[in-house]
C-alpha cells in the first residue's frame, strides 16, 4: 500500500513539473493561432471556455488570430459569426487557407484558373488578378480545387480533364472532411483531391493550407511574431499539430473536435500540450 502511494505521489510530482514548465513556456507567448471549427466553435455552438479564454489572453495584454482551412467562407463572413457568438474580433485578424493559396500563385506566371471552389474563393482570385474559367475546352494554367459546397458533377469531369490534359491541380487545404455539431460531418476539400488522384493518376502539386510552409509564412507576415513567440491551438493533427511541428511553433492540441486520444498513438506528429477542450487553458493563463 506504502509502495502505490509512493509512486502515485511520485507520478502528481512529475506531472506538477512539467505543468509548471509548461506554464512558464507558455507565458513567453505573444500571439496564439487559433483554429475555429472544432475548436472555438462547432457549428454554430460556442464551445465552454471560449469566451472566457480569449477575454483571459485579452486582459494579459496578449494577442490572438484565426486560423482556418476552410476556404468556403471569407473574413467578413467569420468576423460576423463570432460576432454572434460574443467574440469581437477584426477581418485582418482572420487567415484562411485561400490567402496563402492566392500568396504562391502571386509567384507564379499563370493567371487563368479552373476553380472547383465557391464565390469566396473565386472572388478572392479575381481581385488577386487571376482569371476565372467557367467552362472546359480552354486554356488553364492550374486547376484551384477548394472546399466546394456546391460542388456538381459536371466541374468535376471538366476538372479531371483539365488535369488529364496536363494542367496542375493545386489545393487550399488538405482536410478530408468538416465536422458538425452533432458529430456527424461532411466531405471537405481532402476527399475531393483523393477523388481526384483516382480518377487522373496525378498528385495535388501543392496544399497551400495547414500545415503547408505557405501557411505558415502566411501567419508570420500577418502576425509579425517569431515562430517562438507563437502558439498555434487546434483541434487535428495532420493540419494544426503538423503546423506546429513544421514551424517550431508550439502547439496545442484540444480533444473537442476530429481527434481522439486513440489518434495520438501512432501520430508522427504530438503536441506540445493536450487539452479537452479550450477552457482548459485557462489554468495554464492564470499566474
Amino acid at each position: 500500500m506504502t509502495l502505490t502511494k509512493n509512486i502515485i505521489t511520485q507520478k502528481r510530482e512529475i506531472k506538477n513539473k512539467l505543468d509548471v514548465n509548461i506554464k512558464k513556456r507558455i507565458a513567453k507567448i505573444k500571439c496564439f493561432l487559433f483554429d475555429m471549427d472544432g475548436t472555438v466553435y462547432l457549428g454554430s455552438r460556442l464551445l465552454p471556455g471560449a469566451a472566457e479564454t480569449l477575454a483571459a489572453l485579452k486582459a494579459g495584454g496578449r494577442k490572438y488570430c484565426f486560423l482556418t482551412n476552410n476556404s468556403s467562407r471569407d473574413p467578413a463572413y467569420y468576423r460576423n459569426k463570432l460576432r454572434k457568438m460574443g467574440i469581437e474580433t477584426k477581418s485582418a485578424d482572420i487567415i484562411i487557407s485561400s490567402h496563402s493559396l492566392l500568396d504562391y500563385l502571386s509567384g507564379q506566371p499563370g493567371r487563368r484558373l479552373f476553380v472547383l471552389g465557391v464565390g469566396a474563393l473565386k472572388s478572392l482570385l479575381r481581385k488577386g488578378g487571376h482569371t476565372v474559367v467557367s467552362e472546359g475546352g480552354r486554356a488553364v494554367d492550374y486547376v484551384v480545387v477548394g472546399f466546394d459546397t456546391g460542388l456538381n458533377y459536371k466541374n468535376l469531369v471538366i476538372a479531371c480533364q483539365y488535369v488529364d490534359g496536363g494542367a496542375p491541380y493545386i489545393a487550399t487545404h488538405p482536410d478530408v472532411r468538416c465536422p458538425l455539431e452533432d458529430g456527424r460531418y461532411i466531405p471537405d476539400c481532402g476527399s475531393l483531391l483523393a477523388l481526384i488522384k483516382a480518377a487522373t493518376g496525378k498528385d495535388c502539386l501543392i496544399t497551400a493550407g495547414k500545415p503547408s510552409r505557405y501557411m505558415i509564412a502566411a501567419a508570420l507576415r500577418r502576425t509579425g511574431f517569431k515562430p517562438e513567440e507563437l502558439a498555434v491551438v487546434g483541434d487535428r493533427l495532420y493540419t494544426d499539430i503538423a503546423l506546429g511541428c513544421a514551424a517550431g511553433i508550439f502547439s496545442i492540441l484540444l480533444l473537442s473536435g476530429e481527434t481522439t486520444v486513440k489518434d495520438l498513438e501512432n501520430s508522427a506528429w504530438q503536441p506540445d500540450l493536450i487539452l479537452n477542450g479550450i477552457g482548459d487553458m485557462l489554468d495554464f493563463l492564470r499566474a
